[in-house]
């Protein structure tokens, strides 16, 4: 075997390793990418079960949004103070997701899950009351998919706990 030949093989071993570590490359970029889509999710669906969890546990602040959720003016301005704060977490976190979907930033079943939630919600009347006062808060964008989730409508969520009056089961 003469030196061209070895030097040829050299060449060749070299050039595959460079193609593997290539591919090894990748498979840590898509993983790491897969990782941040899963992070991002679990970051604004956190957000999303503290800001819930809080609306259930205080008999207080749960009578405050089923009473402004259904109509706002049935509250005192201290009352749509606590709605409003309420309502902005849940804004905000639903814009995280929105931007993040935008980027490819969380799976689509995770974004398509989180829509699914916010256009339940924005169905009451008190979502869209504050929407009117406070989507100069959010980006341009959100604004404009916030509009079609309203636009395309979805059932009230006292539908979906079948009470037919305006709020849900066992809640008066």
């Amino acid at each position: 075997m003469n030196w061209n030949a070895i030097q040829a093989v050299a060449e060749l071993a070299a050039a595959l390793g460079v193609l593997a570590s290539l591919l090894y490359l990748a498979s840590q970029v898509r993983a790491a990418s897969l990782e941040g889509q899963r992070s991002r999710y679990n970051e604004v669906s956190s957000s999303l079960t503290d800001i819930s969890r809080d609306w259930s546990i205080s008999d207080t602040l749960s009578d405050i949004m089923f009473r402004g959720l259904r109509d706002p003016s049935d509250l005192e301005p201290d009352e749509i103070f606590r709605l409003y704060s309420s309502i902005y977490g849940t804004m905000k976190a639903w814009e995280a997701a929105y931007q993040y979907s935008l980027q490819r930033g969380v799976h689509a079943w995770g974004a398509s899950g989180l829509r699914a939630t916010m256009s339940s919600l924005m169905a009451f009347p008190g979502m869209q009351h504050y929407w009117v006062a406070r989507r100069s808060w959010f980006s341009t964008d959100f604004q404009d998919e916030v509009d079609r989730v309203i636009q395309l409508g979805a059932p009230r969520m006292d539908e979906a706990y079948g009470d037919s009056v305006g709020s849900p089961a066992g809640h008066r």
